[in-house]
């Protein structure tokens, strides 16, 4: 079952998620802005993506600026698929492998390119490595223009 929660820039799907058992049967899709822009922008965001939260897998890769024949401007857009932290290795492992049998069917890879993404698919700790190295981006890009909330 998907339960859309929107609003506060995706802060209040990902709060009703952190609270859940970590079990699997919980998981959330998360953006650039939720797991690695928002932490910077919301004080009392109420979740850590580092800590609440543990990958599985990444999902859409949108292409960059560059690819798309803007080379100065230097961003991309990604979605990832993740699990509470303390979720059972195996369930991890478990979901990673369904989402990867998943983004190989032809009908999802075309669903996704026309919605202008590319399918692609990650181990857990590669998408933790890219969560920490956006997160670290993205903060210096808000500490350094002053961006605020509110």
């Amino acid at each position: 079952m998907v339960e859309n929660r929107t609003g506060s820039g995706g802060n209040i799907g990902m709060e009703n998620v952190v609270r859940s058992a970590p079990d699997g049967h919980a998981i959330v899709m998360g953006t650039t802005g939720t797991l690695t822009i928002n932490p910077h922008l919301y004080p009392t965001l109420g979740f850590d993506p580092a800590r609440d939260l543990a990958p599985v897998s990444l999902l859409p890769d949108v292409p960059t600026m560059a690819e798309i024949d803007l080379p100065g401007a230097g961003s991309t857009s990604w979605g990832a698929v993740l699990a509470l932290a303390g979720t059972p290795e195996p369930v991890v492992a478990r979901l990673q492998a369904a989402l990867g049998e998943a983004m190989a069917q032809p009908a999802v890879r075309a669903r996704m390119a026309q919605a202008g993404a590319d399918a692609a698919t990650s181990t857990p700790a590669e998408l933790a490595s890219l969560m920490r190295r956006e997160t670290e981006r993205w903060g210096r890009v808000v500490r350094e223009a002053g961006i605020t909330v509110g």
